[in-house]
This record gives structure tokens, C-alpha cells and sequence, in this order.
């Protein structure tokens, strides 16, 4: 065994054969390890080269092909497999003594990589191949997809020391008080978004005078007061400023919202989300153009990511009840509803339903472009019109987006009905 350690660690000296394929390569001529892609926390870089010190660890015994890990505690570097003339190597640990070039970037490793490692079939049809995206055969594909980049992009803590405050109102139900506080807090700590320096806070309330004294004794403002109200005297079950969301328990208990798991369950993160919006658009200081960016763009990526967050904290399974609970919302919801093209969603009347649909659409979004090229529509908003923001995000015209949509909804589970 020291002896097959001796030769692998010279044969590590002396060089790596070429390689075409994913596997690290090292060149016996200038002793450079070639690396395809390299994960360093959240961020896949390609095409990095770098000079070995030392070889920890290794395996003679197969493994799956993937990116090599670089861990910034340890200073290791976990690689998958190398090439070494006709032999392979797997599971190696290493250490780096020096890089040499890095090349290109993207954030959200396993979308990165997937995108990366994807090659379109000679059957797909040309607007998908412009985008080498993969036409979905099945809801399931995509609902997959989209909840492993989700689930992705959260490993990450971006905000540790942000801490969301919850202040609830005798009489309100604990369950919901459990499920808002901890949404909250995970979107927080997790999401990219533009900081602030006041402490975002959760108010559920069941009377108008209990909301304006729990308001004024954090500290808000007559017109943010009044801002609040409005919310609250329109109606709405729950409404969300850039440094607050507000919950009407009053208004929630006797809704149908309580005999709906999913959607009592996504409330909070939904609103969350819609302070993540604000902020990035500039809310309330810009008085940003909300009713210029589509409904189905605003509100139904709140009602995706409120669902993606109420099954990680283990409220409602997105695979199992969440995702159906947008399919049926769609399904039996307004006969109108389900005649509009995605584009046609554009408004909160009667007719156009945001919520589901958006959902769905959402979905899709995210298991074609990830995460983070998700969320930086909403950057790109500040000062874009949305076509344009869209395309700077994704790289996909939104026109383009409309049209491969329309091509698999039925597949999604949201047909169309002329």
C-alpha cells in the first residue's frame, strides 16, 4: 500500500495525461493540474489551474463524476476523480500551493453545473436549443429541478446575524405564530437582498387599535402607521411592507385560507418575499411602478418561494400537497382564469388570477435558470423596464419564455382553455 501511495503521489509529480472529459487533468510537461469546475461555498468557477502541495487522500474505487469541492475551513480540496496516464483515481483530498488562473463564474453550484454539463437533443425545436434548455416531458422533471436549485441556494447563510422579530397579539393561534416566525427568519438569513438597517418585524394582529400600538411602540412613523392601515382597512389577510408584513388573524381564522394547509402555511414567506421585492425596487422611497411589472411575476413568485419555505420547515411537503395545492387553485378556480395566455396575466382583476399560474410559471422559471438569475429580475427592476430586467437576468427574452410555456403548461398542469 506505501508503495502504490509513492507511485501515485509521483505520478501526481510527474503529471496527468490530457483529458477531454470532466475529470481533472494534469499536464506532465508543466506539472499544472487543469480543474473544469471547482464549488467554493455557493459559486462554481471554471476552468481553474493550479500547482499541487501535498496529496492527503485517495481511492482506487469508482465513483460519480462531479465538480471538485474547495472547503475554506480546512484548505482542502475534494476532487471527485483524476486522470494519471491510463489510470483513473477517485475520492482525492488535496491541498493547493498555488493558483494559477481562474476562469469564468456563475452563482448556484448545482444549477451551474447542470446547466454546464447539459447537451440539448437533436429533437428539441430551435427555441429550445437557442436557450439549451430541455423541453420537460413530465411536472414532475420540473417540480424536481426547481426545488433542488431552490434547496441549493439556501444551504448558504448570506445574513447570519439577522434576526426577524414576531410580535403577535393575544388569542392568535401559536401554530401560525411558529410557521411566520420561523419563514421569516429563514428567508432572512438565506436570500440575497438589499440590507437595512432596522429590524424587519412580523405583527399579527385580530384588532385595528392593537396594530397602530404595536407599530408605535417599534418605533414607526404616523405615515408608516398609515401605510399599515391602508393594508389592513383594505381587507387583505396579509400585506407586506419593505420592513414589515402584517398578518390579520381577525380576517384569517374565519377565511377559507384555514381549511387550506398549503396556503396557511405559505403566508408568511409569501409576505417575506414581497419585502425582498420592495426592497429591491426601492420601495417605499422610489415609489416604484408595481402594477408596470406582470401580477403573475410579483405574486406568484411570492406564493413559490412561501412554499418552498413552508416545506423546509416542515410544514407542508412542496412535492407531495404544496405544488397541488397551485394546481388546483388554478384547475377550479375562475373559468376565465384559465383562458388567458401567461402574458395576459398582467393585472389583479376578477378575471386574471396571479397566484397559481404565477406559481407554476415561477417553477419553471427557476428549474431553467436558477436561483440566483431568478432573484435578480427584481435587482435588475430598479431600473429596467420588466422585459428588459428579464432578459438581463435570465438571459431569455421574455417573449421567448412566454412562447416555451405556453408550449408544456399543459404538462404543468395548468392547461389552457380556448
Amino acid at each position: 500500500m506505501k508503495l502504490l501511495i509513492s507511485t501515485f503521489v509521483t505520478l501526481l509529480l510527474l503529471g496527468f495525461a490530457n483529458n477531454s472529459s470532466a475529470a481533472d487533468t494534469y499536464d506532465i510537461r508543466t506539472g499544472i493540474l487543469s480543474i473544469p469546475f471547482i464549488a467554493v461555498e455557493d459559486v462554481l468557477y471554471y476552468d481553474v489551474a493550479i500547482t499541487i502541495k501535498s496529496v492527503i487522500i485517495f481511492s482506487t474505487d469508482i465513483q460519480p463524476d462531479s465538480y471538485d469541492t474547495y472547503e475554506l475551513k480546512s484548505g482542502e480540496l475534494k476532487i471527485p476523480k483524476v486522470i494519471v496516464g491510463s489510470d483513473r483515481y477517485y475520492g482525492l483530498t488535496i491541498t493547493i500551493a498555488d493558483v494559477l488562473s481562474v476562469g469564468t463564474s456563475c452563482e448556484g453550484v448545482v444549477f451551474c453545473y447542470s446547466n454546464s454539463t447539459y447537451v440539448p437533443s437533436e429533437e428539441s425545436s430551435e427555441i429550445w436549443k437557442k436557450y439549451s434548455l430541455k423541453k420537460p416531458m413530465s411536472a414532475t422533471e420540473i417540480s424536481e429541478r426547481a426545488t433542488k436549485y431552490f434547496l441549493d441556494y439556501v444551504k448558504t447563510i448570506r445574513n447570519p446575524s439577522v434576526k426577524i422579530l414576531t410580535i403577535s397579539q393575544e388569542g392568535v393561534d401559536s401554530i401560525l405564530e411558529n410557521w411566520v416566525t420561523k419563514s421569516a427568519n429563514f428567508i432572512a438569513t438565506t436570500f440575497q437582498y438589499p440590507p437595512k438597517e432596522r429590524q424587519h418585524i412580523n405583527v399579527i394582529g385580530i384588532d385595528r387599535d392593537w396594530i397602530i400600538t404595536a407599530y408605535s411602540s417599534q418605533g414607526f412613523s404616523s405615515l408608516e402607521i398609515k401605510r399599515v392601515l391602508d393594508g389592513w382597512d383594505s381587507g387583505a389577510t396579509a400585506f407586506a411592507e419593505t420592513i414589515a408584513g402584517t398578518f390579520n388573524y381577525s380576517l384569517i381564522k374565519d377565511s377559507e385560507i384555514m381549511n387550506d394547509k398549503a396556503g396557511i402555511a405559505r403566508i408568511a414567506g409569501h409576505e417575506y418575499f414581497h419585502s425582498i421585492q420592495n426592497r429591491f425596487v426601492g420601495l417605499p422611497e422610489t415609489n416604484f411602478p408595481i402594477e408596470n411589472v406582470p401580477s403573475w411575476a410579483w405574486e406568484g413568485p411570492a406564493n413559490f418561494i412561501g412554499l418552498q419555505v413552508s416545506s423546509h420547515i416542515g410544514a407542508v411537503d412542496y412535492l407531495i400537497l404544496g405544488r397541488d395545492s397551485q394546481i388546483n387553485q388554478y384547475n377550479f378556480g375562475s373559468p376565465e382564469n384559465k383562458t388567458l395566455l401567461l402574458s395576459e396575466v398582467v393585472d389583479m382583476s376578477g378575471t386574471s388570477d396571479p397566484y397559481a399560474i404565477g406559481s407554476v410559471a415561477t417553477e419553471f422559471l427557476v428549474a431553467n435558470v436558477g436561483m440566483y438569475n431568478f432573484i435578480k429580475i427584481y435587482k435588475e427592476l430598479k431600473n429596467k423596464e420588466f422585459p428588459d430586467a428579464f432578459f438581463t437576468a435570465t438571459g431569455v427574452e421574455l417573449a421567448d419564455f412566454y412562447q416555451m410555456f405556453e408550449e408544456v403548461r399543459s404538462t404543468l398542469g395548468v392547461p389552457i382553455s380556448l
